[in-house]
């Protein structure tokens, strides 16, 4: 009778364990994976944007990622309301040649 009960209540339990939160920049990288921006290497591996530099402030967080070869900043601005929806936050974007 009580294996009938164990298994609901194991089940519970591990749903309220809480969930570690992901950082803004994995879901940024999740985000690009999904969207998919980035460029194709060959048949089965894409090239996507990399973190090269990131800064915290109290008030900011600022990330520099380095684009691969192919992919327009154009491109990249094109995600920016599906990342500033994931994060839940406001994204700036600026692009310098070089």
């Amino acid at each position: 009778m009580i294996e009938y009960f164990l298994l609901p209540a194991i089940v519970v339990g591990a749903s309220l364990i809480p969930k570690r939160k992901l950082k803004d920049k994995d879901v940024v990288q999740h985000v690009l994976k999904r969207t998919k921006t980035g460029t194709q290497r060959n048949e089965n591996e894409m090239d996507y944007p990399k973190i090269v530099n990131e800064s915290h402030n109290e008030v900011y967080s600022a990330y520099i990622y380095k684009l691969p070869w192919g992919l327009h900043s154009d491109d990249f601005i094109i995600v920016l309301p599906a990342i500033e929806e994931a994060i839940n936050k406001n994204v700036e974007f600026e692009s310098e040649d070089g």
